[in-house]
């Protein structure tokens, strides 16, 4: 192998697009901006997909999540929309007719990566949400936008309270979203506690690990803290991954181990996982929550690390959340690897603010990366 090997995961960048792409553009304050052209007859709604144009281009919804007071309407499979309706109402049912609302349109153009969104202040609507069902609700809706923002949308179908697809009535588990994970672990400890009343408290630590290939599934991890039969908070802590027919729970963690730790089974280079060197940091990660009786705590764990199996030198970033009595904390610890004998060892430990250089083996300074850390990091 030549030259350094790069191995990061990238759960708070995960995060942070997972929760910017969930908060709502500022609203206009203007008494414009909610000012439906007309006020007419709700018109008959075709029994068809949701589909025609939005900004000018072949639209149809592959997705529709209904969240509060906002409902969206989405193409593409794409974290981010190839294009999207989405729609703050401000009327919300047992309203018959919803023809009054905050209406955005975005479109992804390429090469930013990023969608543009544009404010729709003149519109005629109508949008038709029937009654509530435990994955979400049935819709109806009727969207005329003209001039620059041409756009035109009308047909019927279900908008789901989460971000989960639906295909003939049923979670779509090929769908890669969090709230995929998240069906699919509660449906997993459901079944596993039959008998049993669950209350889901908090989830903790998700991640979704590319790259997915036919070679390595995709792999995931999803923690919940949970009461069973009115007991008090326990953990639970369990590893997906992803075959053809979608997302299934493949290991359960017991409360002592970390993810990082105990990669699924996939292959690396021809080793079994646990010898790839973020698995052998994570295994010394471990051995120290364990060893500082820190493990009933750990609410996230994160591993990065630059190393060179030619040049025989490499170090990994760890991260540790902590729940401590008001909030949780993250945590630092870096390691020193070496390759001996064809195989990644730890030979010690540096400081939050020091890396080794692959090349040479020296530890260099370097200011800590803040992935891996949701909350306020702490130089241990």
């Amino acid at each position: 192998m030549s030259g350094a090997r790069k191995i990061i995961w990238f759960p708070l960048l995960t995060a942070f697009l997972l929760s910017a792409c969930e908060q709502r553009a500022a609203t206009p304050t203007s008494a414009d901006a909610r000012k439906p052209l007309a006020d007419e007859a709700a018109p008959a709604i075709p029994d068809q997909p949701v589909q025609g144009t939005v900004l000018g281009n072949a639209f149809s919804a592959d997705q529709i999540i209904l969240k509060e007071s906002r409902i969206r309407f989405r193409q593409g499979n794409n974290f981010f929309a190839d294009r999207e309706v989405a729609i703050d109402i401000s009327t919300l049912p047992p309203v018959p007719v919803i023809r009054s609302g905050t209406i955005w349109l975005s479109e992804m153009k390429a090469p930013s990566g990023i969608p543009s969104t544009t404010f729709a202040p003149d519109y005629k609507l109508a949008l038709v949400i029937g009654a509530r069902e435990a994955l979400g609700a049935p819709v109806q809706i009727d969207l005329e936008i003209t001039g620059t923002n041409a756009t035109r949308i009308i047909g019927r179908g279900f908008a789901t309270y989460d971000d989960i697809r639906l295909v003939d009535n049923h979670v779509d588990l090929r769908w890669d979203t969090f709230d995929t994970l998240r069906h699919v672990a509660k449906e997993y400890v459901r079944r596993q506690q039959a008998a049993h009343a669950i209350e889901f408290v908090n989830d903790f630590g998700l991640i979704i690990r590319d790259p997915g290939t036919r070679t390595e599934p995709k792999t995931a991890f999803v923690g919940y803290e949970l009461s069973v039969g009115g007991a008090p908070a326990s953990l639970v802590k369990l590893q997906l991954q992803k075959g053809e027919d979608g997302w299934r729970v493949a290991n359960a963690l017991s409360n002592d181990q970390i993810d990082d730790a105990h990669p699924l089974d996939t292959t690396f280079g021809g080793h079994p996982a646990r010898t790839r060197p973020d698995a052998v940091a994570g295994q010394k990660l471990e051995a120290k929550l364990q060893r500082e009786q820190l493990m009933p705590r750990v609410r996230g764990t994160y591993v990065s690390c630059t190393v060179s199996a030619e040049s025989g030198h490499g170090s990994c970033d760890t991260r540790y959340e902590l729940s401590e009595r008001l909030e949780t904390r993250c945590h630092l610890q870096n390691y020193r690897l070496a390759y001996r004998d064809r195989s990644w060892v730890v030979v010690g430990e540096i400081g939050p603010e020091e890396r080794v250089e692959w090349r040479t083996g020296a530890i260099v300074k370097q200011k800590p990366s803040m992935f891996g850390c949701r909350y306020t990091p702490i130089n241990n």
